[in-house]
């Protein structure tokens, strides 16, 4: 992957996709397009880029719908073969502005529209631009859409899945299932033990968007799918969840193995500094220990209450160690985080509070203090 992600759309890139086009839409001036396709290229962002290439697209290629995607479809490189976890490379995003020019170009046009996006996704992904379709033909979508979980292209299944996630990251909300997620729940049952652990992603991925707004919801359908023991319900159910535990929530916790965790102490936590730089790492140790007569699973994390720009606070947490403690056993852990800003991390100076949460139950913040170099 490129430094920045923006670098994705690059001129050698732009190059090859003019060149698909010509091949594919012989009276395209190339010269125009790739002038068009690359102005101001270095001062856009990674948005700011798909919608320059996608607005070319549509200035160069027939202004008739169905010609243009005809065009787009042909233009398209050989589907890419998909195994284990895959991921699309940098090269793969420049097939994106396609997807996009069906989103801003295509919404009166349902039939076409979808299926495109269905043909395209096996070129790069387009689950996001798939969530205009939804928005705008929620019923007619998922009836389409439930029939594709069968599909033997896994591109087209996985699409099924993570083209309906209510809260796609970078991608446009669908509001219509944050509030309600049931109709795309047949779905998540249809793929949820899919051979491919691409697609099995997907549909832990997407219920765990659900656990975000219907937590007891997403508990239940894990603890249903916990109980049929399928060949990955372990797997798919604990990466669902994971919103869930770092919440605390009891039921996911408790059928994941780590119940409410009686008996068991957190004593000595020590920091090693308590006045930091940003740029240093905060560094602290604490003892666990098991007074039940019982051994217990533990999920031990730990969690930052770090200070906004608006002086309110804001808790992350952050996973540690998963272990069992026999009765009547202490354990000592250490735990380091280190501050260091990022362009979507920025810290604040004054007080801040860790604390350790064991099986989700969250012990007494300890403070310490940041600040600005």
């Amino acid at each position: 992957m490129s430094k920045l992600l923006r670098d994705v759309f690059n001129i050698e890139a732009i190059k090859g996709l003019t060149d698909r086009l010509k091949s594919a839409y012989s009276p395209l001036n190339s010269d125009l397009f790739y002038k068009d396709a690359t102005s101001d290229l270095s001062e856009l962002d990674y948005g700011e880029r798909i919608e320059l290439i996608t607005d070319a697209i549509h200035k160069h290629l027939p202004k008739d719908y169905d010609t243009a995607v005809t065009i787009l479809l042909n233009s398209l490189p050989p589907a890419i073969e998909a195994t284990g976890d895959f991921k699309f490379q940098s090269r793969d995003f420049i097939n994106l502005p396609h997807c996009r020019y069906i989103s801003k170009f295509g919404l009166d046009n349902f039939d076409l529209s979808i299926n495109a996006l269905k043909e395209m996704t096996s070129r790069f992904t387009s689950e996001y631009d798939m969530r205009y379709i939804i928005e705008k033909y929620p019923q007619e979508s998922i009836a389409l859409i439930k029939t594709w979980v069968n599909h033997e292209n896994l591109h087209i299944r996985r699409l099924a899945s993570e083209g309906t996630r209510p809260r796609l990251p970078m991608g446009k909300r669908l509001q219509i299932f944050v509030k309600d997620p049931s109709p795309i729940l047949p779905i998540l049952e249809a793929l949820k033990n899919d051979e491919s652990l691409y697609v099995r992603r997907s549909v832990a991925n997407s219920l765990n968007d659900i656990s975000k707004d219907h937590p007891d919801l997403a508990a239940d359908i894990a603890e249903q799918w916990l109980k049929e023991d399928f060949e990955h319900a372990k797997w798919v159910c604990n990466h669902a969840m994971r919103s869930l535990f770092k919440a605390g929530h009891v039921k996911a916790l408790a059928i994941s193995g780590y119940p409410e965790p009686k008996g068991v102490e957190v004593w000595g936590i020590d920091i090693k500094d308590t006045t930091l730089q940003v740029g240093d790492d905060l560094q602290f140790s604490f003892v666990v220990d098991n007074n039940s007569e019982e051994d217990i699973n533990l999920m031990i994390d730990f969690e930052l209450i770090l200070l906004k720009n608006n002086k309110k606070y804001s808790p992350k947490v952050f996973k540690l160690k998963k272990t069992i403690l026999k009765s009547g056993k202490k354990l000592k852990l250490f735990a380091k985080h280190p501050f260091r800003e990022r362009t979507t991390r920025k810290y604040y100076s004054g007080k801040q509070y860790v604390r350790v949460v064991i099986n989700g139950e969250r012990q007494a913040p300890v403070q310490f203090y940041l600040h600005q170099g």
